[in-house]
């Protein structure tokens, strides 16, 4: 082999180990029943709690990652509910990430809860992260508040449902989702804001119109971006 490949291959392997790598160390406080794993599906979804460090529209983005990844992991026909707490949000430094390496990273708990009495059955601690150095890993980190809602999202779908999203398979009913007090003057909360089978998104702040996501970005799943429609 000739130097100045050799010099290549090296230099790549060293750029691709600056990138930006996933990590997860949520757990199962009390899982869910392997019955449960099968046939639940959750038919609404209620985020308690953000931080208040978070951008404003993360809850927004939190609420389309989870009803978009719940409806392709959990999809049996015995109705759930679950409740989200963020208690945590750290977004990368783009300065640090070039220069020594840094990280986003979620924190926080997911409860399945039984509609009709309100038993706890299934309690996950969550915790997800993104961390890398250099300039790819700047990059691939920019967006922190889509990078950890994914990143919450599939945790739960993992941990309690036993895999992740699955963009091929069948897929439940959205949930409808109800949005905790939000802390901006620009937002109004949302209480159980219908939706159909089609993955809607709704922001705290635009309780009547629905959101889709744009055509050319559907496919990607959980990475697609949200527009607003025109109501019907």
């Amino acid at each position: 082999m000739k130097i100045a490949e050799a010099r290549r291959i090296a230099a790549l392997a060293a750029l691709a180990g600056l990138a930006a790598c996933s990590h997860s160390s949520s757990e199962a406080v009390t899982d869910l029943s392997s019955d449960l794993k099968a046939s639940g599906f959750v038919s609404q979804i209620k985020i308690k709690d953000v931080p208040p460090e978070a951008p404003a529209a993360f809850e927004a983005n939190l609420g389309s990652a989870l009803q978009l990844a719940l409806a392709k992991c959990a999809t049996g026909t015995h109705a759930l509910t679950l409740e989200v707490t963020v208690t945590k949000f750290q977004a990368e430094n783009a300065a640090m990430t070039i220069l020594v390496g840094s990280s986003n990273a979620v924190q926080g708990s997911a409860r399945l809860v039984e509609p009709a009495t309100g038993a706890v059955v299934g309690d996950y601690d969550i915790a997800a992260s993104t961390g890398g150095g250099g300039v790819i890993a700047a990059i691939a980190m920019a967006d922190a508040q889509s990078d950890m809602s994914r990143a919450f999202a599939s945790d739960i779908c993992r941990k309690a449902f036993g895999h992740g999203p699955n963009s091929h398979g069948a897929t439940a009913r959205v949930a409808s989702i109800t949005y905790s007090q939000p802390s901006g003057p620009e937002a109004a909360p949302i209480v159980s804001a219908p939706y159909s089978a089609t993955p809607y998104s709704s922001a705290p702040d635009r309780a009547a119109a629905p959101y889709t996501a744009a055509p050319e970005s559907a496919a990607l799943g959980l990475q697609a971006p949200w527009h607003e429609s025109p109501s019907p």
